[in-house]
């Protein structure tokens, strides 16, 4: 109680710094919902008494709330000038960070483990170089992946290489290079992504550039006998944006988007766990304006389910393509316009659905439910309500059992929030995790089968009002979620 109420008067003495907005170019953001600007936080000086009035009483409402939530204070994960992290728990609730941090002469990557109910361990450099991603196996065992740009003259193109190491679950002497990804790479264009099978396999995709061609290319890594295998690419004249996600048995699905003369075209590719090529379906869907973000996901049996956003309307679909099916089959969204909307799975196949509905007078997000035995989307449910604060950044987590964790920036507020959703129940009401001036991008979720969650996530710090801006590594961790108490 006293700590809570600590927290609390350290939250009311930080209202004085948070203020006007200044806009801010993100160099090299990652993937995820927003544009490529963000915002910067003022002084003091700049905020209404009626806006502070409004925040102390937020905090005060919910002071139960927040006493009875077993979230860790929010800790630095990483100081001055660190960014571009991920996150991943495993089956016991142990949770590994990654991230970028740059100095002056160079970028590192930088690797952190908190071992379940305990202080994150301190920091390790892993190895040089960019937008590191993460993921774990069953038995425990940690992969991540990175890449590397070394220019050797000024007139010739750089060496882009991809990087790996592994950290063995039971692992004393830390993190383990395993052997750079055998291509050359002149130029990348979208940055690499990981996935880890059950037994450790990966695969990772990323976009390159090869004169006038564009490459879709992916590479698997077995575990058994520590090489990498390149797969055949896929070879496009233009390209937006795509996604992948692997199941536990290593089959794949990609996605990716083309915009070009005003149309929009959505096309996939299967990857069988024993393939060396990309099977190609035909072409998925051709749209007449913008898609506003997709989201994908595979269950354990290999079924993919996606959503998107779609046209001037930001009309909200949804397709399922069945394991080694050819054919994307629609169902039916409820009728809702949103932008970057997000779908999540559990380990029996059902999805949760989260967006921010455009025009709702009472919802700030709504959420809708898919049951893998009737693929019948449920009538939206409001997660949270508007309260019409300004908010940004937002993530959705969902974990083998279904249970649910929406985090989100309220800007309004200053603080990163969340609200849970018990697997079959309703969204609890928002709690606020920490105080932030304003986050460079989405937050990361990591959630286990232990009703627990770690996040990380990229905030602007002032070293002193209205001074230079840089960026600092954050984290909270909650236990005991989805528990009833």
């Amino acid at each position: 109680m006293i700590l809570a109420l600590v927290r609390l008067l350290r939250k009311l003495t930080y209202l004085g710094k948070v203020g006007n907005l200044r806009r801010v170019r993100i160099r090299g953001q990652k993937r995820g919902f927003g544009p490529k600007w963000s915002f910067a936080i003022g002084s003091l000086t700049r905020r209404s008494p009626m806006q502070l009035i409004k925040r102390a009483l937020f905090l005060l409402l919910v002071l139960p709330l927040y006493l009875s939530a077993d979230w860790t204070p929010g800790v630095t994960l990483g100081d001055k000038n660190s960014n571009g992290s991920d996150v991943i728990m495993d089956s016991q609730g142990n949770a590994t960070a990654v991230w970028m941090y740059s100095t002056e002469h160079q970028t590192t990557i930088r690797g952190a483990k908190q071992l379940a109910g305990q202080t994150w361990s301190p920091s390790v450099e892993i190895g040089s170089g960019y937008y590191p991603d993460i993921a774990t196996d069953k038995e425990g065992n940690v992969m991540a992946i990175w890449y590397s740009t070394v220019r050797t003259h000024p007139t010739k193109d750089p060496i882009i290489t991809i990087h790996g190491a592994i950290l063995p679950s039971n692992s004393t002497d830390g993190w383990i290079p395993v052997d750079d990804i055998p291509t050359h790479i002149s130029e990348i264009t979208k940055v690499p992504s990981l996935g880890l099978d059950e037994n450790g396999n990966a695969l990772v995709v990323w976009v390159s550039k090869e004169k006038t061609n564009i490459l879709i290319q992916a590479a698997r890594y077995n575990k058994d006998n520590k090489t990498w295998t390149i797969l055949s690419p896929i070879k496009l004249s233009d390209f937006n944006s795509y996604n992948f996600a692997l199941d536990p048995h290593g089959n794949a699905v990609l996605l990716w988007y083309v915009y070009k003369d005003s149309t929009s075209t959505l096309q996939t590719a299967t990857l069988q766990a024993d393939s060396k090529k990309w099977d190609l379906q035909k072409q998925f869907k051709e749209i007449k304006g913008l898609v506003w973000g997709t989201s994908l996901a595979v269950d354990k049996e290999g079924n993919a389910f996606l959503i998107w956003s779609e046209g001037d309307d930001s009309n909200v679909k949804a397709s399922t393509l069945p394991f080694k099916g050819k054919t994307w089959q629609k169902t039916i969204f409820p009728n809702v316009m949103s932008y970057y909307p997000r779908i999540r799975l559990d380990d029996q196949g059902n999805a949760t659905a989260v967006y921010i509905p455009h025009g709702s007078k009472t919802a700030l997000f709504e959420s809708t439910f898919l049951p893998k035995s009737s693929l019948q989307w449920s009538d939206p449910q409001t997660a949270v309500p508007n309260n019409s604060n300004f908010i940004t950044f937002y993530n959705l987590g969902v974990d083998p059992a279904g249970n649910a964790l929406l985090v989100w920036e309220d800007r309004t507020l200053g603080s990163v929030q969340a609200a849970l959703l018990p697997a079959g129940q309703s969204w609890s009401s928002p709690i606020s995790l920490d105080t932030v001036q304003s986050l460079q991008d989405t937050p990361r979720i990591a959630l286990s089968p232990v009703n627990s969650a770690t996040l990380t996530y990229t905030l602007f710090v002032e070293e002193y009002p209205d001074g230079p801006l840089y960026c600092i590594l954050r984290s909270v961790t909650g236990t005991d979620l989805f528990i009833t108490k």
